[in-house]
């Protein structure tokens, strides 16, 4: 667990982390595939050197998405949308596909998953964690079907925050991941925080503990120390 003072650090060890290993699989495998998620980290991450690509060749860098809105890349609620507007040249430089690309959610995250399974599992997925516990577009209660499917994207129809139709990378292909990381900031975070450690209703909680590791600010670990 990486407990951080203030936003300006946590930029800080978050794009050590990412570059230090994306440099590392780039050296033993040649490539970097990298799954991201979006609210408060695109805005994180656009004040990090991905954003000017330093530090790395990012030509090597295949970036997917934990999750998406099934909305036009133009509207303010997609995720990719988001990151070409305030990480454009990231964007440019790393082969970076559109999730919602068929205008439709079910044949979206087939296609999405096809580029997946070309692609093969992640070596880090950074996620955000929502104050109900929720993660990707996983949201609790975790169900039997959630930790069995065998596809690793889906579409959701009936997510409890808007937009309600979404695709989401699966629990059992993010629990395939070398690394698992989640960036958790603010007060509102400490309940989901807590009960992340014992709660297996939370996605998070049903992730392999081995490989995760936590990025929060002081106000989110407050609670927890």
């Amino acid at each position: 667990m990486i407990i951080v003072a203030d936003g300006s650090e946590l930029v800080l060890r978050l794009e050590e982390f990412i570059v230090s290993a994306a440099n590392t699989t780039i050296a033993k495998k040649g490539a970097f595939n990298l799954a991201l998620s979006g609210g408060s980290l695109v805005a994180l991450l656009a004040q990090s050197k991905l954003a000017k690509c330093l530090d790395s060749d990012y030509s090597r860098w295949n970036i997917f998405l934990a999750d998406e809105r099934c909305v036009p890349v133009s509207d303010a609620e997609s995720t990719f949308g988001e990151y070409c507007r305030k990480m454009k040249q990231f964007v440019q430089e790393t082969t970076f596909p559109e999730p919602f690309s068929q205008g439709d959610a079910g044949a979206s995250a087939r296609e999405y998953e096809a580029l997946l399974r070309r692609a093969g599992v992640m070596d880090l997925v950074i996620l955000g964690l929502g104050p109900d516990g929720h993660t990707a577009s996983l949201f609790p209660p975790v169900t039997p079907e959630m930790l069995t499917t065998e596809n690793w994207v889906e579409p959701v129809y009936n997510s409890p925050k808007p937009p309600s139709t979404r695709l989401t990378m699966t629990i059992p292909y993010i629990s395939q991941a070398g690394l698992i990381s989640f960036v958790a900031t603010g007060s509102n975070k400490i309940p989901a925080l807590k009960r992340t450690s014992y709660d297996r209703t939370l996605p998070p909680a049903v992730l392999p503990k081995d490989r995760v590791y936590w990025f929060l600010d002081g106000m989110s670990a407050s609670g927890i120390q």
